[in-house]
């Protein structure tokens, strides 16, 4: 059963915070959408968003900047690397 994403196209990139990118990109993996949300330059259009809207000052954002990221690389199998090597966590 393949469920309809609660979460309408455009809103994961309007954002206010990453923390509320992270909650909707849960919820568009829970419905099992994830793919058609990152077709084409939309999983580098998301992989900005979650750039600006970390607050690099902060650990808690930068881990889960992180996760965020590794979320995304884990879905999407051969364009991992639009994801990973994107973000320095040294602090």
């Amino acid at each position: 059963m393949n469920q309809t994403a609660n979460v309408p196209k455009g809103v994961l990139e309007k954002a206010a915070s990453l923390r509320e990118l992270d909650d909707q990109l849960t919820s568009v993996m829970a419905a099992r959408q994830v793919q058609e949300f990152i077709q084409g330059d939309r999983l580098a259009l998301l992989v900005q968003r979650a750039q600006v809207l970390c607050d690099e000052s902060r650990d808690e954002e930068r881990l889960l900047l992180a996760a965020l990221l590794g979320r995304l690389g884990a879905v999407a199998r051969n364009r991992s690397g639009e994801c990973s090597g994107i973000v320095n966590l040294a602090t």
